[in-house]
C-alpha cells in the first residue's frame, strides 16, 4: 500500500539501532521500487530516525542522505523542464537547515553544497537567506567536535563494562564519562535555545539511561 507502514523502530535512543531499523526499510520496503517511490518511502523513514537520534554526533552520513534525497524532488522537476514550487524550495531549504544546525559531524561538504545551493536559488538575497543558518551552523559545527571529544571514551568505556560487567551495572569510568557528557550539554557550548537546550539534555539523559 502507499505510504510508510513498517513496525515501529526501537524507542531507544541508540544510533545502531536506528541503522538496523533503516536497513529493515532498505530491504523490505524499498529494494524493488523504482527511484521517487523508493524516495517516498525513505524520507518519511529518515524523518522518524533523525527525530530519535538526529542529535547523535555521529548522526552526519544520515542527515546527507536525507538532505540528498529531500533535494531530489527538485532536482528531478528541473530535470524534466518543470517549474519547481515553493514547497520543494522550502522542503530543500529546511533539510539543510536541520541538518548544519544538529551537532552531527561531518557536514563541512554539506555546508558548501547548502551556499552553493543558496545563491543559486536566492541570488542576491542568498546572503541574507543564510546569515542565521550559518551562524548557528558554525556554534553547531564547533560543538559537534567538542561532543565526539566526549562520545569517544564513553562509549569505549560502555564496551569494557557491557563485556565484563552484567546489564544495568555502571562502572565507575563509565558513569564518570556520562556525567562529562551531561555537564557539556548543560553548559549550552552551543548557544541554544531554552527548548532546544531543554530537547538536547533529554536526549543526552536518555542515551546515558539507555547505556548505564
Amino acid at each position: 500500500g502507499g505510504g510508510f507502514s513498517a513496525p515501529p523502530p526501537p524507542p531507544l535512543p541508540q544510533l545502531p539501532l536506528w541503522h538496523l531499523f533503516l536497513k529493515f526499510v532498505r530491504e523490505h520496503k524499498v529494494a524493488q521500487l523504482e527511484r521517487s517511490a523508493a524516495r517516498a518511502q525513505l524520507v518519511p523513514a529518515l524523518e522518524l530516525l533523525l527525530e530519535a537520534v538526529g542529535a547523535d554526533p555521529s548522526a552526519g552520513p544520515l542527515w546527507t542522505e536525507y538532505v540528498s534525497l529531500t533535494a531530489a524532488a527538485e532536482a528531478g522537476a528541473e530535470a524534466d523542464g518543470a517549474l519547481v514550487s515553493a514547497a520543494e524550495l522550502s522542503a530543500t531549504r529546511k533539510a539543510y537547515q536541520a541538518a548544519l544546525t544538529s551537532c552531527a559531524a561531518g557536514l563541512d561538504g554539506l555546508l558548501r553544497e547548502y551556499e552553493a545551493w543558496e545563491t543559486r536559488t536566492s541570488g542576491s538575497q542568498a546572503k541574507a537567506m543564510m546569515h542565521d543558518t550559518l551562524e548557528k551552523a558554525a556554534a553547531a559545527r564547533k560543538a559537534s567536535r567538542e561532543r565526539l571529544a566526549l562520545y569517544a571514551p564513553l562509549r569505549a568505556a560502555a564496551a569494557v563494562a557491557h563485556g565484563h560487567f552484567p546489564p544495568g551495572v555502571a562502572t565507575p569510568r563509565l558513569l564518570a564519562a556520562w556525567r562529562k557528557l551531561w555537564a557539556y550539554e548543560a553548559s549550552n557550548a552551543q548557544r541554544l535555545d531554552p527548548p532546544k537546550l531543554a530537547a538536547r539534555m533529554r536526549f543526552a539523559l536518555a542515551q546515558g539511561a539507555a547505556a548505564l
